[in-house]
């Protein structure tokens, strides 16, 4: 996404010893559109996202796409994770919770699931046999969006109860725009709602409620 320090010769690096590495290069518009990128290259029958800020433990993918081998029924996975600050010193512990119900759980905000990225796991059905993308509009919302748009086709998500990579927060970060992440939480919920996705008008307005919460305790 346009990184101007030197990741694209440590790649090529590795792409001289691995033939199954590829790199693609575009102008600086954003994680959205970046990943969409690597969708439309994607070839395996697994996807996963790692952001530059956050880091997995070396057994996340190992334990995740066991998980998927073993449970033909669902189709996407994500952890727990740790948080960690500038110098990625693990500061403090984010559990989920119950995925029973993950729809609502990601309509409502309750934090079962943990949608980011870096945690996610997915079998390519969930993007490709929907047209699924990351939705450049609702940045920095485009990976809840994403997990409600996948959980609203039907592909069941579960919870791995370990936490397996590490969120760097960041003063600096996309999330602290609190004009850009009330623009993108309210797109999403419009969104939710032209789809008819709130199993009621209350259900709707709980939704609309604990975003305001999370805005406000940023």
């Amino acid at each position: 996404d346009g990184s101007t320090d030197s990741s694209e010769n440590v790649i090529k690096k590795y792409q001289q010893e691995d033939v199954r590495i590829h790199y693609y290069s575009q102008s600086n518009q954003g994680v959205a559109t970046a990943r969409n990128l690597g969708l439309k290259h994607a070839v395996g029958n697994l996807i996963a996202f790692i952001d530059s800020d956050d880091a997995w433990e070396p057994e996340n993918l190992e334990v995740k796409v066991r998980y998927l081998a073993t449970n033909p029924d669902v189709y996407w996975v994500f952890s727990d994770v740790f948080l960690a600050d500038e110098m990625m010193n693990k500061t403090d512990l984010l559990e989920g919770g119950d995925d029973g119900n993950l729809l609502s759980s990601l309509l409502s905000r309750k934090g079962e699931a943990i949608h980011a990225p870096s945690g996610l796991v997915l079998k390519r059905e969930c993007i490709f046999q929907s047209n699924l993308v990351f939705d450049k509009n609702t940045t920095p919302s485009e990976d809840w969006d994403l997990c409600v748009q996948i959980t609203a086709n039907n592909f069941k998500g579960k919870r791995i109860a370990l936490p397996l990579w590490t969120y760097r927060v960041l003063p600096n970060s996309l999330s602290r725009n609190l004009t850009k992440l009330e623009y993108g939480n309210l797109l999403v919920l419009e969104k939710a709602t032209k789809a008819k996705l709130f199993k009621s008008f209350w259900f709707r307005q709980k939704c609309y409620s604990n975003t305001y919460l999370i805005l406000a305790g940023c």
